[in-house]
């Protein structure tokens, strides 16, 4: 595994999402605007250089050994 530059919470959206969650229930079960989710994904994946997509962000993550 590669040493994660994310959150915790970052990881665990990403996972979440990885699971097949969607924006909105992820949005739901931790309280947060689906805005404030979306915006923070967008962040990641600029940050990280995983591409446009969450499918990208997710290939990427799962790549490096950041999530299952």
């Amino acid at each position: 595994m590669h040493a994660c530059p994310l959150k915790k919470s970052e990881i665990e959206i990403i996972q979440a999402l990885a699971n097949g969650q969607q924006l909105k229930q992820i949005a739901r079960d931790t309280g947060a605007p689906i805005s404030t989710i979306h915006s923070a994904m967008q962040r990641v994946r600029d940050r990280i250089g995983a591409g446009d997509t969450t499918a990208s962000l997710v290939a990427h993550a799962m790549r490096k050994g950041w999530i299952q």
